[in-house]
């Protein structure tokens, strides 16, 4: 390799002592593989993508050198320990990977180049990349984006009444109960800007094309690649063939991990392009197996998310640098998209994702699938009285978010997000425990849970609307609501919820 292969391999494998497990396993299995050893279920897997880049020999190679060097060092700085501190005899599986994966998660996450964004804010259409990521992602060639998960996990709404505490939660049906409904979802690209040109930094063409890789709990796509934009330049915007345009159209279930690749074409063959196609493929198929038990749950913390979508991009680089011709890969960046975040993005019709790289391009991206069912679930609560619950106790409403639950003139109040047409439903228990049948509070609609609160007499709402707003209307039990406000100071673009503010009373 180059020096600039070299230095974008290590640009992106840092110096973490915990991460990388990924790159480390496919080092373990090629000495595995030497030894003759019979591979785990996850070595195999990470053997499947090597082999679509390089021979058995070459792999073997790989694994002596991997092997020579740990005998010498003892550990080496971009391998964790829980995989060098393994003898050629010790194989290391997806249990072993799961097991020891919250300290990869934590590493990558504390990266520059990771991040966890806001989902109000691809909600709003904003750009949701601070100076300090896209920084990050130039430095390392890569960049990881995760988005906040609403919903991820049952959350719980307390309140206090007379009878004991009142504990409910919504409970999503891609838990343990029933599997959500598919969907087809399509993601298309429709151009992409130049901010700052890659540059022909390898002697030869000065163009521009762009591959992907994607799997989902569903299934794996196919490799995609572009075609090739030649004479790029500053400040131009261009535009995808509708033949060339498609990364993913096929069915999901929960989430989908999206790779996307912007490379500098210098003088490569076809034979390259061939061979990238295949690890494209390979990559989508095997990792589909080998992180399943991550994206088909909602309920996997983001951080983990980010750990995962890190160590699949560092393992990719280390790969296509081993069999890449004269083409250099100006940036990669890998998305996690629940279904939450498709429906957004289906809501919105296109997004832009930034690629700041060797190049600096502003790619659009749009959905053209199904419409998005959101994960529903009936509310349920649980009655404590001191210390001990009662049986879970179903309502029949169904629910796309968490509730919001609060105690009000003798009353308990719950507000929740109806599925079906994402309008904000109220519902009460009167002292008797009987609930009320659900009203719709006004044209109210939402993708985020609302929230209640008790201040000066009255029952107040917040919640976040439809077009990214937060709005403070107030609500007076059993009679309605008033009419919505804004609350002060509110921006469609934040990263992070706006100060607290006070709505006045009318």
């Amino acid at each position: 390799m180059g020096t600039r292969s070299d230095s974008r391999v290590v640009r992106a494998l840092g110096q973490g002592s915990k991460g990388n497990v990924l790159f480390g396993t496919a080092l373990h299995a090629a000495d595995r593989l030497r030894a003759g050893k019979t591979p785990t279920d996850l070595e195999q897997k990470v053997l499947g993508v090597l082999q679509a880049a390089m021979s058995d020999a070459e792999i073997k190679q790989w694994g002596q050198v991997y092997r020579e060097a740990v005998t010498k060092l003892g550990r080496l700085a971009v391998v964790p320990e829980v995989i060098t501190s393994r003898s050629v005899n010790s194989g290391y599986t997806t249990a072993n990977l799961k097991a020891d994966f919250a300290p990869v998660a934590a590493e990558h996450m504390a990266r520059a180049n990771t991040q966890i964004v806001d989902r109000e804010v691809l909600a709003a259409g904003g750009d949701f990349d601070s100076p300090a990521f896209l920084a990050g992602m130039r430095q390392a060639g890569v960049g990881v984006t995760v988005f906040g998960t609403p919903g991820a996990a049952p959350t719980a709404a307390v309140a206090d009444t007379a009878e004991g505490t009142v504990d409910t939660e919504a409970e999503s049906e891609a838990g343990d109960r029933a599997t959500p409904a598919t969907f087809r979802a399509k993601l298309e690209l429709e151009n992409f800007h130049v901010v700052r040109a890659v540059g022909d930094q390898g002697g030869g063409k000065d163009e521009i094309y762009w591959c992907a890789s994607t799997t989902n709990d569903k299934v794996s796509g196919p490799g995609y690649k572009s075609e090739e934009f030649g004479a790029v330049k500053k400040g131009q915007t261009r535009t995808f063939s509708t033949a060339k345009r498609t990364v993913f159209d096929g069915q999901v279930g929960n989430a989908m991990i999206l790779s996307m690749y912007c490379w500098e074409a210098d003088q490569s063959t076809s034979a390259w392009y061939d061979k990238l196609e295949v690890a494209l493929n390979a990559l989508s198929k095997h990792l589909f197996d080998t992180w399943q038990w991550a994206i088909a749950s909602q309920f996997i913390p983001g951080g983990v998310k980010v750990g995962i979508a890190l160590d699949i991009a560092i393992f990719f680089i280390s790969i296509v640098e081993h069999l890449r011709n004269e083409d250099d890969l100006s940036c990669e960046r890998v998305f996690v998209l629940d279904r939450f975040d498709l429906a957004l993005l289906a809501h919105r019709g296109n997004v832009n994702w930034h690629f700041d790289g060797d190049g600096y391009q502003v790619l659009k991206v749009k959905y053209s699938g199904d419409k998005v069912p959101f994960p529903t679930g009936k509310l349920e609560y649980v009655v404590y009285t001191n210390d001990t619950p009662s049986a879970p106790l179903m309502l029949d409403f169904d629910s796309m978010t968490p509730p919001a639950l609060c105690s009000y003139d003798g009353k308990l109040h719950a507000l929740y997000v109806r599925p079906s047409d994402r309008a904000i439903m109220w519902t009460f228990q009167d002292s008797g425990g009987n609930w009320s049948t659900p009203q719709r509070i006004h044209g109210w609609t939402s993708y985020y849970a609302p929230a209640l609160g008790v201040y000066n007499g009255k029952l107040w709402v917040f919640l976040r609307d439809a077009n990214g707003l937060l709005l403070a209307p107030r609500t007076r039990a059993a009679r309605g609501a008033t009419p919505r406000q804004s609350a002060p100071g509110t921006n469609r673009s934040v990263r992070r919820p706006p100060p607290s503010t006070t709505a006045s009373s009318t």
